[in-house]
């Protein structure tokens, strides 16, 4: 097969026909893995077992007219570009789902996203866990299939969920998950592997 790649971001073409109806869409193939870079101990994200260097800009995803909603298909294609032309190879989307549309732009030029989710202050009560958990899942369910995305950021900084339990030897400050958010951050996490 043919992988997907940041240089060659082949995208299979499918069509499914059933009487009048048509539905087309498109996939990648591409392995997302750690290796260690060549001739080190030094763990790196690596693309088709290639050892990728992550040149990624947190991208807020906003359009001062429209917020969330972007003016034309153009303006975000443009976006995927203007990012690959300095030197970046991914965007990391801050503390919000992103648009389908912009992921299929990712796709088909061959830009790395990491995926964040909406995000709150101070500890997780019921109901926001509750939202947190839904809206990954349904945001996984919806974008799995995207050859760009290499990762899912679950908690934008970790705000709420640990303590500081006081310093270590040389004053570094040790944090420790609360117990009442413990077992969440951990099904969080394997929900999203």
């Amino acid at each position: 097969p043919r992988l997907w790649n940041l240089e060659d971001p082949y995208l299979y073409e499918v069509e499914a026909v059933l009487g009048q109806d048509i539905v087309r869409s498109y996939f990648g193939m591409r392995k997302i893995s750690v290796v260690n870079l060549p001739g080190t101990d030094y763990p790196y994200i690596a693309l088709n077992n290639e050892p990728v260097y992550v040149q990624l800009a947190l991208d807020q995803s906003y359009h001062p007219d429209g917020f969330y909603t972007f003016p034309s298909d153009q303006f975000m294609k443009d976006e995927i570009l203007r990012s690959k032309s300095i030197g970046l190879n991914g965007i990391r989307t801050h503390i919000k789902v992103e648009v389908p549309r912009k992921l299929y732009w990712a796709d088909k030029l061959g830009l790395l996203v990491m995926e964040d989710l909406p995000n709150s202050w101070g500890e997780p009560d019921k109901k926001m866990q509750s939202e947190s958990e839904y809206t990954l899942r349904e945001m996984i369910k919806r974008d799995y299939n995207h050859p760009s995305i290499f990762s899912y950021v679950l908690f934008n900084e970790t705000w709420g969920l640990n303590s500081n339990t006081g310093t270590d030897e040389n004053g570094k400050i040790i944090r420790k998950y609360l117990p009442e958010t413990q077992y969440w951050v951990a099904s969080m996490y394997y929900l999203s592997k």
